[in-house]
């Protein structure tokens, strides 16, 4: 138990010390087969708060950083997510991927900005071609209102982590009803994505409606089947 106390505390003073040269991805590549994920993680958080910190970054924070990887093992994502304050409240994030594929002569792992959203899960579609990454995204686009729902990015890892495909369900605080809706849900048997989303006309009285449809999986890309909108009655 002390020595592995001691291999985290000298993995750790050297990102700590020099948090403004902090490098999140080579930090990972060094490291990730040496301590837990979680470990991992809580580390990079501390280094990446520590360079706020030492460079007055003011309304900007680092929240939390998770790791999640496809049912086959092949992506690995280590997801960082925090929140910056200017006129609004608004997350940004930071993924470092790793892509883990025979043709691959590495596992290098490379930084995106293509999954700007919580993650969830990541779901195979085709083994070592097409993914699903799922989560929730949120935001506060003006002062009056706040938004938020589920999104799902089609994801090809031929050349590296691509999303090729993306889709948000989203709902909003305008949205004059007690608990506005919004939900993505896949069938894998039948390989479409089902959605729907509560949203409102703000030029015509502020009208509710619910926008609810089907995306279904051609093989490359989803095309969408079905999309119906209908009014509240009340």
């Amino acid at each position: 138990i002390k020595m592995k106390k001691i291999i985290l505390i000298l993995l750790l003073i050297p990102y700590a010390l020099f948090a403004q040269e902090f490098d999140i991805t080579s930090f990972i590549e060094t490291n990730y087969d040496k301590v837990a994920d979680s470990t991992i993680c809580k580390m990079a958080i501390d280094s990446l708060t520590s360079e706020l910190n030492q460079e007055l970054e003011q309304g900007m924070s680092w929240d939390y950083g998770a790791f999640y990887k496809s049912e086959d093992g092949l992506i690995k994502v280590y997801h960082f997510s925090g929140e910056g304050c200017g006129a609004y409240c608004n997350p940004f994030y930071q993924s470092i991927v790793s892509i883990d594929i025979p043709k691959n002569d590495s596992n290098d792992f490379i930084e995106t900005d293509e999954l700007n959203f919580d993650l969830d899960s990541i779901v195979t579609l085709k083994k070592g071609r097409f993914y699903l990454i799922f989560g929730n995204h949120s935001g506060r686009p003006r002062g009056v209102e706040s938004v938020w729902g589920e999104t799902v990015v089609l994801c090809s890892i031929d050349e590296g982590l691509k999303v090729i495909w993306r889709f948000k369900s989203t709902t909003s605080s305008m949205v004059d009803v007690d608990s506005p809706f919004s939900e993505i849900s896949f069938d894998p048997n039948k390989m479409t994505i089902s959605y729907s989303y509560d949203w409102y006309d703000e030029m015509d009285e502020f009208k509710i409606y619910r926008v609810s449809g089907i995306w279904k999986f051609n093989g490359v890309t989803f095309k969408e089947e079905e999309r119906i909108t209908e009014y509240n009655k009340e």
